[in-house]
């Protein structure tokens, strides 16, 4: 008490007191990251909504570079590069690390489950599915992917002149 008194009774004191106390402080590397990589997210949902795929996936990669360990970014980068098939190579490794990130949530396995088996990677597809459910509880949409996934692999197989379906 004494010395809060003190400052307060020397105005020199004070003044000194009220520029620390508004300075702002300095803040660590990965503070700054993950600062720049929620800017780029909402920059890439932005895109996104608009319709502007492309971009939006540039944006969240480049929040993905900042702070690898957004889980949110990942995703998003994952199901933007989905719009294109030419960029699928780079939605699978991203759908992968947001699930690697967050293990238990159900959007993103559902997310890869469905990008899994657009790309014809069906026990990956069902894994990822099954997962969904486990986490997420029972899901209409789920089981129909799953028996859809199901029925397509059913179709092809090898009879007796090679591969059918």
């Amino acid at each position: 008490l004494t010395e809060a008194f003190n400052i307060l009774a020397n105005a020199e004191k004070r003044r000194q007191h009220d520029q620390d106390s508004v300075r702002p402080e300095a803040s660590s590397p990965a503070a700054d990251a993950q600062r720049l990589s929620r800017f780029h997210v909402q920059t890439g949902v932005k895109l996104y909504r608009e319709r502007n795929y492309v971009q939006a996936a540039e944006s969240f990669q480049r929040a993905t570079e900042a702070d690898p360990a957004n889980h949110q970014a990942w995703h998003h980068f994952a199901q933007a590069c989905s719009h294109h098939r030419r960029y699928m190579n780079q939605a699978l490794p991203a759908i992968a690390r947001a699930c690697d990130l967050q293990p238990m949530n159900p959007t993103y396995l559902k997310l890869a489950g469905r990008l899994h088996a657009q790309v014809g990677l069906v026990e990956r597809a069902d894994w990822y599915y099954n997962q969904a459910i486990t986490w997420g509880g029972e899901d209409e949409a789920v089981r129909q992917a799953l028996e859809d996934l199901r029925k397509s692999s059913k179709k092809a197989g090898w009879g007796l002149f090679g591969k059918v379906g």
